[in-house]
């Protein structure tokens, strides 16, 4: 305000800028367990269309006591790529944000 900068400058230019390791730190937590999410979507829905990818890997690759090992590495591979690549690209912000908060001053 001393410098003549309105509440959604100081928004922009200050707040969010200090914030976004802390940002940064959460939005992977919160894609890696919207990812990983395995268990009410096997339980709540019947259908492989309507499924999550690590759920649809388990209710169409295997049939029974037949298990092609194959796919459903292929498939647990595509499935672990995204969030490797978003802890590869951002792990300078994510580990920003776990140590905002560990040192004084």
């Amino acid at each position: 305000m001393i410098d003549g900068a309105s509440h959604l400058q100081m928004l922009w230019k200050i707040f969010i800028p200090v914030a976004m390791p802390g940002i940064i730190a959460a939005t992977i937590f919160a894609f890696t367990v919207c990812w990983g999410d395995f268990l009410y979507p096997l339980a709540f829905l019947f259908t492989s269309k309507q499924m999550v990818l690590t759920a649809g890997i388990v209710s169409t690759l295997i049939h029974g006591d037949v298990l092609d090992w194959g796919h459903i590495m292929a498939a647990n591979i595509l499935a672990s790529a995204p969030p490797i690549l978003i802890y590869a690209f951002l792990m300078d912000y994510y580990i920003a944000g776990l140590t905002a908060g560990a040192t004084k001053g």
